[in-house]
């Protein structure tokens, strides 16, 4: 499995199989308020560590950052060296998924 999955791919996955994934938002729950990926669970990079027992192993899991530059990376390195080998980075983050959205929706 690639480490990183684009916005047109995961979206195509989600309509195929929503339940295969589980996409973990890594923003402070300020920003994760402020908007996320429909479904996303809120878990910030800084607590990952002490929440893996709430990520189901048996899933495609996806982590997503507001750019999907180094938190993402870092989350995906934290996952790996905890076992969770099939996680993947959402490239351009929640930022691209917005903007996918804004440009397919409108």
């Amino acid at each position: 499995m690639k480490n990183e999955i684009s916005v047109e791919d995961f979206d195509r996955s989600l309509k195929e199989s929503a339940d295969q994934f589980f996409v973990i938002d890594l923003m402070s729950k300020e920003d994760f308020a402020a908007n996320h990926i429909p479904g996303a669970i809120n878990i910030p990079v800084e607590e990952l560590n002490n929440r893996l027992a709430e990520i189901p192993k048996e899933k495609n899991i996806v982590v997503a950052c507001r750019k999907g530059l180094m938190k993402s990376d870092l989350a995906l390195q934290q996952l790996h060296q905890s076992g969770i080998t099939n996680a993947q980075k959402l490239s351009g983050g929640t930022s691209a998924w917005i903007e996918h959205f804004k440009n397919n929706n409108s």
